[in-house]
């Protein structure tokens, strides 16, 4: 409005007019604060979320800590056992032992697998599988020939 048209306004008229600026003041506030409040919890948000990732990057490093202590452990175990198996010949074992896991699990879930099939029966079936080698570990950890059997 201009001037000249607030100024043929009765009180009246301009008391409602104010009453009304009044009401929209008061909306406005409100939309800010609702704003306002969005606006702290997306922070907070995004606070909590770098620390998630920060924590998560600890957790990682814990963990690896964890797997490195338990390779020396279980290489000073072989130390101590005389086993002198090497670390990729180890890796080899332990996929072949994964993957035979793998596959008697798939075999369980399709409903394969034995009922009476004991432990015993699937060891010896993975052994069929590998051929053993003619090679042994001696006492003092280094690799030998195996006799060869004489069948007399």
């Amino acid at each position: 409005m201009t001037d000249k048209e607030l100024k043929k306004l009765t009180r009246l008229q301009l008391l409602e007019l104010l009453v009304e600026q009044g009401k929209e003041l008061e909306r406005q506030k409100a939309r800010a604060e609702r704003a306002e409040k969005k606006l702290r919890e997306r922070n907070l948000l995004l606070g909590e979320a770098g620390s998630i990732a920060e924590a998560a990057l600890r957790i990682q490093g814990v963990f690896e800590a964890a797997q490195a202590a338990a390779d020396q452990y279980l290489d000073s175990v072989r130390g101590m056992c005389g086993i002198a198996v090497p670390q990729e010949e180890w890796k080899e074992y332990e996929e072949h032992e994964r993957i035979r896991e793998s596959k008697e699990a798939e075999r369980k879930r399709s409903g394969q697998g034995n009922a009476g099939e004991s432990g015993r029966e699937s060891l010896e079936e993975s052994r069929r599988e590998e051929p053993e080698e003619s090679v042994q570990e001696s006492p003092e950890g280094s690799r030998q020939e195996k006799p060869e059997e004489s069948s007399s």
